[in-house]
């Protein structure tokens, strides 16, 4: 687990790390799924905001704020039965542990 200002973020384990070193979580676009609140499954079920979204074709580019700020940038493949978010909406993030990759900081 790693506390990432204030969010705690399931990760994997990154040898040689300890306790209260500081470090970077990078999760790729595409692997953070959006749903409502509440509705989502997985350990990384985090609570934020629709900033914007940008519909690409056959892909929607969002960008959502976490409750303590942080931005991320979420990739989702266009599917007519799966909402558009708007600007906005209260939605939940989530993605899996091994997603999370650690880097030192």
């Amino acid at each position: 687990m790693v506390d990432v200002e204030g969010v705690r973020v399931h990760a994997v384990a990154v040898d040689g790390l300890r306790s209260g070193d500081g470090v970077w979580i990078a999760i790729r676009p595409e692997r953070i799924t959006i749903g409502r609140e509440g509705l989502t499954n997985g350990p990384n079920r985090l609570p934020a905001e629709i900033t914007d979204s940008v519909f690409l074709g056959v892909l929607v580019r969002y960008q959502v704020r976490l409750g303590n700020g942080i931005a991320l940038t979420v990739t989702e493949s266009f599917q007519e039965q799966r909402p558009i978010w708007s600007p906005g909406t209260s939605v939940e993030v989530n993605w899996l542990p091994e997603q999370s990759h650690v880097l030192r900081s």
